[in-house]
């Protein structure tokens, strides 16, 4: 029975730290991750090679497929910004993009 009441403490402790420390995330397509990569892909550095540490950081992301827009939406790659996209096709670096 000892063991039942440790256990159950652990959890509610757990569950506590974690409802303490997330975020609530209020932009459509984004959740919160405790740990991620500082480095995150966006509308405008979609194309490019990305180079990051090995420390991550907690905040509200882009759901997976999902990239951040000028203007703070998580938007999937073919609806960021037309000059973003543009520029980046024109710089030789071939994305899938839907017409």
């Amino acid at each position: 029975m000892k063991y039942v009441r440790r256990i159950s403490l652990i959890v509610f402790v757990a569950l506590m730290v974690t409802f303490v420390y997330s975020e609530d995330c209020t932009v459509e397509n984004e959740e919160y991750y405790s740990c991620a990569s500082p480095c995150r892909r966006n509308c405008t550095n979609l194309a490019q090679m990305l180079s990051c540490t090995g420390v991550c950081v907690s905040g509200c992301f882009c759901r997976p497929g999902y990239f951040r827009r000028e203007d703070n939406a998580c938007v999937k790659p073919w609806l960021c910004s037309n000059n973003s996209l543009q520029n980046q096709l024109t710089a030789g670096n071939g994305l899938d993009v839907p017409h």
